[in-house]
Order: structure tokens, then C-alpha cells, then sequence
């Protein structure tokens, strides 16, 4: 048979009704609630954040954009130069020009000075 000494044992050893109850009133205690979940952020929140998708395309962007302005870039220097080039020929015409003109003016000044 079993005797009360036997009983406080068993209370020293298993837990009880009442300890369980304690227990699981602690536990409620410490879980978070759908209150305290609130303070959280929510997936609609995280939406507005950009994703890694967003980032990528954002990447592709910017390079496409960056390529574009490169080429617009060399573009400009290759009519600079083509301008540039068309001012030297420019130049040379006029100083075959010009010494023309002095050979003209020597070729004069020779026969007045006889």
C-alpha cells in the first residue's frame, strides 16, 4: 500500500497538477501575443523595401544607361575630330594661300624697286 510518505516522494519527483498549471501560466506569460507581434514588421510592411530583384534590375539600369552615355560620349569625340580635321585642311588652304600671296607681293615689290 501506499503511504502518504510515498505520496510527498512522489510530489518531490513528478510534478503535480498544480505545478503544471504554474507552469504553463509562466509559459503564456512569456509568449508573445498577436499584441506584441504587432510591433513587428509585416510582409506588407517589407514590400516597400527593395528586393533583390529590384536591385538587379536597378543594376541592369544604370549599366544600360552608363553604356549609352559612353558610346553618345565617343560619338561627340568623333565629330570633334572630324570637325577638328576639317579646320586643319581648312588651315592649310589658307596658308598656301597666304604664300601665294606673299610670292604675288615679292614678285611686285621687285618690279618697283627697279
Amino acid at each position: 500500500m501506499i503511504t502518504d510518505a510515498d505520496i510527498q516522494k512522489l510530489a518531490q519527483v513528478f510534478a503535480t497538477k498544480d505545478d503544471l498549471k504554474g507552469m504553463e501560466a509562466n509559459i503564456r506569460r512569456d509568449m508573445a501575443t498577436k499584441d506584441d507581434l504587432k510591433r513587428f514588421a509585416t510582409k506588407d510592411d517589407l514590400e516597400r523595401f527593395a528586393s533583390k530583384d529590384d536591385l538587379e534590375q536597378m543594376q541592369e539600369t544604370i549599366i544600360n544607361t552608363m553604356k549609352e552615355e559612353v558610346l553618345g560620349i565617343y560619338e561627340l569625340l568623333g565629330e570633334q575630330s572630324d570637325s577638328a580635321d576639317k579646320m586643319l585642311q581648312e588651315q592649310r588652304g589658307h596658308r598656301v594661300a597666304i604664300g601665294d600671296f606673299e610670292k604675288r607681293i615679292q614678285v611686285l615689290e621687285h618690279v618697283h624697286a627697279v
